[in-house]
């Protein structure tokens, strides 16, 4: 019987990764609140335990996070968040609105994190919610509160698509300009 070397990729019920190790040991250390030698070896057999468990698929394009539009995006979305609570407030207030609507976006990325990351920023701006994401289409189904105030299903649409836009440039790692050159 002759032993073969293994010369590939691991399969991957045996990759165990460093930084989702040191993550996992790092949530340990806060839950026991101790640095203590027992619970940081606890911690990490543990983190090992659990990869080896519950395998996660291995990502294979990495981040490149961009500060400055990291931070444009997330200054654009604070204000997102302040200037839809003071509209839901006024439609709160005034006892009503108008038109609520279900509007579908369609987005430029079809890559299932940056439409998670969307529909999840989407969803927590106030007065809309995200009823479905369907990938294969690369499509959001909204429901938005006073669908005018908004401007109308096309001012929900270039909404969303400008929030993608900024997504994909604080964090996208080669996609922004192949997205961006779909445009045109």
């Amino acid at each position: 019987m002759s032993q073969e070397k293994h010369t590939g990729p691991l399969p991957r019920r045996y990759r165990v990764s460093l930084t989702l190790t040191l993550w996992l040991t790092a949530v340990w250390v806060l839950v026991f609140a101790s640095v203590e030698p027992m619970i940081l070896v606890s911690g990490v057999l543990l983190a090992i335990l659990v990869q080896g468990v519950f395998p996660l698929p291995h990502i294979t394009h990495t981040w490149r996070v961009r500060p400055v539009a990291l931070i444009v995006l997330v200054a654009r979305f604070l204000w997102d968040l302040l200037v839809a609570g003071i509209q839901v407030s006024w439609v709160v207030l005034r006892g009503g609105c108008d038109r609520n609507g279900r509007v579908q976006v369609t987005l430029r990325s079809g890559d299932p994190v940056h439409m998670t990351i969307i529909a999840g920023m989407t969803s927590l701006v106030p007065g809309s919610v995200v009823l479905d994401v369907v990938v294969p289409e690369r499509r959001l189904d909204l429901h938005i509160l006073d669908l005018d105030a908004q401007g109308g299903e096309a001012g929900v649409v270039a909404s969303v698509l400008a929030q993608e836009k900024r997504l994909l440039a604080a964090i996208a790692p080669h996609m922004l300009s192949t997205v961006e050159g779909n445009e045109s």
